[in-house]
């Protein structure tokens, strides 16, 4: 269960593009890793904090500075 958000709004097209240069990891669907799937799951995580595009993250132990 995800408790940390990240927008990556401003980086989707960069990160889709740099996700293309790995061929062997990028398969047609339903494999996970494919352009429809890389963005489907960005939006997903987007939709629980409101926002386009976002990555989650299960923090565990924060270190406050």
């Amino acid at each position: 269960m995800p408790n940390y958000y990240v927008d990556i709004s401003d980086y989707m097209e960069e990160k889709i593009s740099i996700m293309k240069e790995y061929k062997n990891e990028i398969k047609e669907s339903p494999f996970p890793r494919n352009e429809q799937a890389i963005r489907g799951l960005a939006k997903y995580r987007a939709a629980a904090c409101n926002v386009e595009y976002a990555e989650a993250f299960r923090v565990i132990k924060e270190i406050e500075t």
